[in-house]
């Protein structure tokens, strides 16, 4: 239901990035991730300093197991947003880091 909605949306509008942010959080939950990271990336080309992309993207990538790219996405997060965000929020993105960086060593 949330992808016909999101895709409605964006057939009325295509650089609605909040709507190509959606249906990418709705592929990830039915486990269609190559269709997240299409969307998510949509997002980020429409609207570069959306947040949310961003930190989805990392977590799909460190879930996928391509940790330098989890990484890049993670960095980009933190250069932009991690001044606004709450202390919790702060030590999320820097275990994220953290963990996608000790796995790039010890899995490559």
């Amino acid at each position: 239901m949330a992808e016909k909605n999101f895709k409605k949306a964006l057939a009325i509008d295509p650089k609605l990035s909040s709507a190509c942010n959606g249906l990418g959080a709705a592929y990830k939950q039915i486990g269609r991730s190559d269709d997240a990271i299409t969307y998510w990336q949509k997002a980020l080309v429409i609207k570069p300093d959306y947040d949310f992309p961003l930190i989805n993207l990392g977590i799909l990538f460190l879930e996928k197991g391509q940790f330098r790219q989890a990484i890049d996405y993670f960095q980009k997060y933190k250069e932009k947003f991690y001044f606004k965000l709450t202390a919790a929020e702060k030590l999320r993105v820097d275990r994220l880091i953290a963990e996608a960086g000790n796995k790039l060593q010890t899995d490559g």
